[in-house]
């Protein structure tokens, strides 16, 4: 599943997967409008919605797919 959601970052962000997976702390690798789609693309492929506290904190690839996961119930 985690390669899944860095596919989604990495089309959404425009960077390499191994650079996302490099970089799984690191804030700022996209704007606000990439965010935006982001989680739209989230919400759509896996059925789910992050309410705007969890969006807010989806900042970095790691913090992405760990809520994610969860929303999904993947352990």
């Amino acid at each position: 599943m985690k390669d899944k959601i860095l596919n989604f970052i990495s089309k959404a962000s425009k960077h390499q997967i191994d650079d996302l997976f490099n970089n799984l702390n690191a804030e700022g690798l996209w704007d606000s409008l990439t965010h935006v789609e982001l989680i739209v693309m989230l919400e759509e492929e896996f059925d789910i919605f992050f309410d705007e506290n969890e969006i807010a904190l989806m900042r970095t690839p790691a913090k992405v797919i760990e809520l994610t996961q969860q929303k999904v119930g993947y352990k």
